[in-house]
């Protein structure tokens, strides 16, 4: 038996507010872009993380996905539907990442290019999710557009700086339009 006193469940803050942020983020995003565009999201988000010593460091950890990661994400999420042209809807996956990783400031998402022969694991960085090698490397630059060539990769994360801040203007922008109303929250918008 279990000795008396032991908590059955117990509570992790960080992890909580990870999965209240995802939530969020994900409904911003369905509610201002079209379709496959919050699918994309929700499946770079599985690769966001809290922080492992939340006492040490507040950096959450967003690892880099290639993109047959996140076609393979899409589809263990159930995001992809059965029966449809593969080849359109990675076209169209395609096309909403690259829509996604504009060369702006206030991208949600984030585009490098990797050569896999400078990559631990060789053709593995073509597939997997990224694990491992988080920050920009020397075989890793930012790239706003470009081709790639059959011995680069394209990988992609959650831009979580950016995501933050977001999302801080809007929950801003939502209280003071409900404590203040409309006019209030066009002088708040003045003061900007």
């Amino acid at each position: 038996g279990s000795e008396i006193g032991q908590p059955l469940f117990t509570h992790n803050w960080p992890v909580l507010t990870m999965c209240l942020v995802k939530n969020h983020i994900c409904r911003f995003i369905e509610e201002r872009a079209p379709g496959v565009t919050g699918q994309i999201i929700a499946a770079l988000l599985t690769e966001v993380s809290p922080p492992s010593e939340p006492a040490i460091s507040k950096e959450v950890s967003a690892e880099w996905m290639s993109f047959p990661a996140i076609v393979e994400r899409m589809r263990e999420l159930g995001l992809l539907q059965e029966g449809r042209d593969p080849v359109r809807e990675r076209d169209k996956i395609r096309h909403a990442l690259d829509l996604l990783t504009v060369a702006s400031k206030e991208s949600f998402v984030r585009k490098r290019i990797v050569n896999i022969g400078d990559v631990q694991g060789g053709a593995a960085a073509a597939t997997g999710s990224g694990r491992g090698r988080r920050g920009n490397s020397a075989a890793a630059r930012t790239v706003p557009t470009g081709a790639v060539t059959s011995a680069q990769v394209e990988q992609f994360r959650i831009e979580w700086r950016v995501v933050r801040k977001v999302l801080a203007d809007t929950w801003t922008s939502q209280l003071i339009r409900d404590q203040f109303g409309t006019y209030g929250f066009l002088v708040f918008k003045v003061f900007l």
